[in-house]
């Protein structure tokens, strides 16, 4: 489970800016993210049980980040969700036309939603397999503030309604990126208050489960160990095509912190500007 916030081409300091939190076991196998030995252009983690990722980026400005879909079974044979993003960061295709082929291939695989971009050229788009009946097709992301979880993008579950609010208030009150960085891993991907009973989505999985999961930061002790939030991520592309990605993870029960940066080819996209919330 993860959930991401994220501004696209609506603001003046900042092309994107992306607020990510990863929730999985923390005794999966994980590497935080890195330049790929494989694949030198790419800078992501690795699933070391899968070989995938659920978030990259590359130096000339593409990324792709995926979520599980939450329901309560998965496709059996599946092949997994994590091995949809190399194959963007390493084309040329376009968002939409690798969206588009994603699609196609979409009962291959269990549950997911998936965000391609191409920063310089300034497209994104968006496609989901579900839900089963009514699968969400091929998109484009327009420009603003919105907001991905385990549900279709902008789909206002209670933790991507406070959350997003609460995302959108810090952009806009155009601080120090170094501020910025702090005050959204704090007040964003940190908030670990528990949504009420109430207000939890029917996603067909157990209530004590959504109950554990509605956090916007989980942790969660089962029958398997702990389960919850171990990767906390801020990306952003500045108006001077300077990116920049930090990252807060755990490993062996310690949290741990490390920060990239490089610089993007010159945006030659069209920017259209929209200040309103997801």
């Amino acid at each position: 489970m993860c959930i991401a916030f994220f501004l696209w081409q609506c603001n003046p300091h900042y092309r994107f800016f992306l607020a990510l939190n990863r929730d999985e076991l923390h005794s999966r196998p994980t590497l935080p993210v890195h330049w790929w030995k494989d694949s030198d252009s790419i800078l992501a983690g690795k699933d070391l049980v899968k070989g995938g990722t659920w978030f990259g980026c590359t130096e000339d400005g593409r990324i792709a980040l995926v979520t599980s879909f939450r329901e309560p079974t998965e496709t059996l044979d599946a092949i997994s969700r994590g091995h949809l993003i190399k194959p963007f960061l390493k084309s040329s295709k376009s968002p939409l036309e690798y969206a588009q082929e994603v699609y196609e291939a979409r009962d291959k695989y269990s549950g997911f939603n998936l965000l391609v971009a191409d920063l310089c050229l300034g497209n994104m788009a968006y496609v989901s397999n579900r839900p089963k009946d009514n699968p969400v097709q091929v998109q484009s992301v327009m420009p603003g503030f919105h907001v991905l979880c385990n549900a279709s993008l902008n789909t206002p579950w209670p933790k991507a309604i406070k959350g997003g609010g609460r995302f959108h208030e810090l952009i806009k009150a155009d601080l120090p990126y170094d501020v910025l960085k702090e005050r959204v891993f704090n007040e964003v991907l940190m908030d670990a208050a528990k949504a009420d009973v109430g207000s939890l989505p029917e996603t067909g999985c157990p209530l004590e489960w959504e109950y554990h999961m509605s956090p916007i930061f989980v942790n969660c002790v089962g029958q398997r160990g702990t389960y919850g939030t171990r990767s906390m991520i801020i990306f952003s592309v500045d108006k001077d095509s300077k990116g920049r990605l930090f990252e807060r993870y755990i490993e062996n029960g310690c949290w741990k912190e490390h920060e990239f940066s490089f610089d993007l080819p010159e945006f030659s996209g069209s920017h259209a500007c929209s200040d309103k919330a997801a």
